[in-house]
């Protein structure tokens, strides 16, 4: 799997995971005190362009937000620490 940024200037988006130039992940970063409302409606616009791909939107808190997304998976610090720990499990 291939990792990269996508910087358009009709579209930016943080994380790209991609197998043989296909998307497989997609995430956009949001690491600030508070998501509002609107900028939620357009990170799922922004990623609504990617069709069959798991759409993660990560934060420092889920309680950040100020409503929760449709179609996309939130990860905070708890959930990426979990992530790490599966990937590289102490002995």
């Amino acid at each position: 799997m291939r990792a990269f940024i996508v910087n358009k200037p009709d579209m930016e988006i943080d994380i790209v995971l991609a197998r043989f130039k296909k998307p497989e992940v997609v995430a956009e970063v949001k690491w600030k005190n508070n998501v509002s409302r609107s900028e939620i409606r357009r990170i799922e616009e922004k990623l609504k362009k990617f069709r069959n791909c798991r759409k993660i939107l990560i934060v420092p808190e889920r309680s950040l937000l100020e409503k929760e997304p449709d179609g996309m998976e939130i990860w905070d610090v708890k959930r990426l620490l979990e992530k790490i720990k599966e990937i590289y499990p102490q002995n």
